[in-house]
Parts: structure tokens; sequence; C-alpha cells
């Protein structure tokens, strides 16, 4: 199977990734937009209809699968949905099958279709990190005329670059990967929050989240061994996490989105971004790239600033870590933090 053959299929590339698009906006806009607007659900429909399973990455990643099945991100779809706090929100949101409706299942499970009904076709899986798979899966694994081993380095970065512009969040665009964290980890839908008592995603930490139980690095050892990230790694985890965290916070912040006890969570983990990312362009000092984000946190419109000018540096400066691997980042060690959230896997 050659590049030219799964490109054919550019139209369909497309489709997925303008309705990728929606349901990802979809999650950021607001109580009215989700609760009332029949447009986010018919864009959780075009994403469940693109979505493949973790079935048929097993197919290659049979480690990687193993590991996230024994993690609470897989298993909370069952428990979580079915629990007593589960059955009061769904209750309070007028939900009457949490586990079909696409309110929930964005988030606590992998969303497909099955009979045209939207359906779970597991917890939260691959796809839910790494993006709907159908436009990728066939570049994802195809390495030219032989096997991965003998694939020429200008395939490699050919294939590569096709998955990435099918829609595929591949583990070295780090902020693409935290983004798809945040879409579920703000809670940004406010009768969710205040009227069904759901949790606001308060507690969220990019490095220690994803080191713990959801973590499964077998690629280097195929299969063999699930490595713990590099000390740069966790850098930059660590630091595109907060970027992450201040780009989907600030605008959120005084808009009217949330009221009450959700505003209060949202602007106190905005804060601590803030504190986090101060921090770490003092730290590194001169060879910072947060300066300019720095100054609209803390320039004289003070708690006025623009939100959405300080979410647009966040993300300049996100991107911009998330796929440097030789800045300079050992000053932030003091930083990181020492616990993880879970076991990993071995």
């Amino acid at each position: 199977m050659g590049l030219r053959r799964s490109m054919g299929g550019a139209m369909k590339s497309l489709f997925l990734l303008v309705s990728a698009s929606l349901i990802a906006l979809v999650s950021r806009t607001g109580s009215v937009c989700l609760q009332d607007d029949a447009a986010p659900r018919a864009a959780a429909r075009a994403v469940a209809a693109h979505i493949v399973g973790p079935g048929d990455c097993e197919d290659c990643h049979e480690a990687e699968v193993a590991a996230l099945e024994a993690s609470w991100h897989w298993k909370g779809f069952s428990s979580i949905l079915g629990n007593e706090q589960g059955r009061e929100i769904a209750k309070a949101m007028g939900i009457a099958k949490p586990k079909k409706d696409w309110r929930c299942l964005r988030c606590h499970a992998t969303p497909g279709l099955k009979k045209e009904t939207l359906t779970a076709l597991g917890g939260v899986s691959c796809e839910s990190c790494h993006g709907p798979a159908e436009a990728w899966m066939d570049l994802h694994d195809d390495y030219g005329d032989g096997e991965k081993e003998e694939e020429s380095a200008q395939h490699a970065a050919e294939r590569i670059a096709a998955t990435v512009k099918a829609g595929m969040r591949r583990p070295d665009r780090v902020h693409e990967l935290a983004s798809a964290c945040f879409d579920c980890h703000v809670v940004d839908d406010r009768k969710l929050v205040e009227e069904g008592e759901h949790p606001t995603g308060e507690g969220f930490e990019l490095l220690s989240w994803s080191q713990g139980e959801v973590r499964h690095n077998y690629m280097k050892t195929d299969g063999e061994k699930n490595l713990a990230a590099s000390p740069q790694r966790r850098r930059v985890l660590f630091l595109v996490g907060q970027l992450v965290a201040l780009e989907r916070l600030a605008p959120l912040v005084g808009s009217g989105t949330a009221v009450g006890a959700h505003a209060k969570s949202l602007k106190t983990r905005r804060d601590a971004a803030m504190a986090a990312v101060t921090k770490a362009h003092g730290l590194l000092g001169e060879a910072s790239r947060l300066k300019a984000l720095v100054s609209a946190l803390h320039g004289p419109e003070g708690e006025q600033s623009d939100g959405k000018r300080v979410a647009s540096l966040a993300k300049k400066a996100a991107e911009y870590y998330g796929r440097s691997e030789d800045a300079n980042l050992a000053p932030l060690d003091i930083m990181l933090p020492k616990d993880v959230k879970g076991q990993p896997a071995r």
C-alpha cells in the first residue's frame, strides 16, 4: 500500500478534520451551545462515524492497548456513568441513557456508530487522544515497499506529515495532545456543573496524570517495557500543560460562561496556571519564550487582561515548547511534581 493510494481519500480526510474541529470547538463554547443547539450533536455523530475503535490499534500496539484497558481511563466508562453520582448527574440533566448520550460519551467513552446509533465502543481509548483514525490509520502503518525496519527516512517523513495532515495527534506534537486532554479536563458547561453538580476537572495536571496509570510508552522496546518519560520530556509536559491550562481557562474567566462555584473553580485553576507560568519564566531567564505572555498576565491591565489575547500567546508558547526538544528547560526541575496519578503498567 502506498501513500498515493491512501491520500486518495483527501475529501474524506477534509470532512473528518472539519468534524473534529467542530466537536473540539463545541467542547469549549459553553452551556448554551452544548445543551440547546442541534449542531454539536451532529458534529459528535460526524466524528463518531470516523472512529475505528481500539481493536484496530491493538493489531500493532498490543502492549499499549493492554495498559490502556487496565487504566481508569478505560474502566471509568462503566463505573462512572453507572455509579450513583453518574446517575444523579444524568437525572439532573434530563439524560435518560447516559451510556448513549453524546454529552457523556464525548469524554467518558470512545464514541462510535453502530447501525447509525451513537454508542460507546469502549472507555476512553486511543482515538480519544490521538484523534479519529479512519483517515490516517492506513497512512500510519504504510512503510513503503517493505517492513518498518526497511522504511527510508524520506518515506517516514512523508508518512508522518500525511498522518498529521489527516488529523493524527502524534506524541511529538505535545500541544495537540495536551489540548485533547483539556477538552475534557476543563468542564465549561455551566448547567452541567451548577445543576448537575458534575466535577469541574479541578486537580488535573498534565505531567503527573500522563505519567501514571495512563502511561503506555512501549514503542522503543517493541512492547517489552513501559518506559518512563525522559527528563526533558517531563519538563516539556509540565510546561505545555500549564500553558494549555491558561489557553483554555483565560477566556472563560469573567466571560459569563460560569457563575458561582463553577466560576470560582475556573478562576482558581487559571490563577494557578498564571503563577506557574510566571515562575517558569523567571527560572528560564533570558532563554524564556514566555515574556510576552507574562507581560500580558501582569501588565497594567492586571486582572482585566484580555483573555483571548492571553490564550493566543499561551497557545503560541505551547506550540513552540511542545515541538522544541533542545530548549533548555532544566531550571524547571524544581517545579515538577514528584508523584503521578496511579501506577503505570509494567
